[in-house]
């Protein structure tokens, strides 16, 4: 079992690379497979399945560490820049990576405290899986 906050967000933030993108207050890395239906009239009353599309999705909210990182991160929302974002599990020693596109982008905040952002990504090819 990992604690949630060894689970990290990395991507090139004003030209520099492997940059953690904020202070996440919660994340989320999903892997996913459509699955095609290939049943016929032989499979004798049992779905059959192939794996089909793959993807991964990222989701995350917290607070940016600097202005760099908001104005890039909202730049890429805005303007559907897609960028290499990797997610890092510090404590198991794994990381996920590949090109992302940001799906959505919130931000919100109220007089009381800081202002904080929700994000989720969806990917856009390959994901490179490495375990140290």
């Amino acid at each position: 079992m990992y604690n949630g906050d060894k689970l990290i967000l990395r991507t090139t933030i004003g030209g520099v690379a492997d940059t953690t993108v904020a202070a996440l207050i919660s994340s989320g890395f999903t892997l996913s497979s459509e699955m095609v239906d290939v049943t016929t009239k032989d499979s004798g009353g049992f779905s059959k399945k192939l794996p089909g599309i793959k993807s991964a999705s990222i989701s995350g909210s917290g607070i940016f560490n600097d202005d760099t990182s908001f104005n890039e991160i909202s730049n890429r929302a805005l303007e559907g820049i897609e960028e290499t974002y990797t997610v890092i599990n510090t404590e198991a020693g794994k990381s996920w990576s590949g090109n992302f596109l940001i799906a959505s982008f919130e931000v919100n905040g109220d007089t009381s405290g800081a202002v904080q952002f929700s994000i989720s990504l969806e990917s856009t090819g390959p994901i490179t899986y490495l375990a140290n």
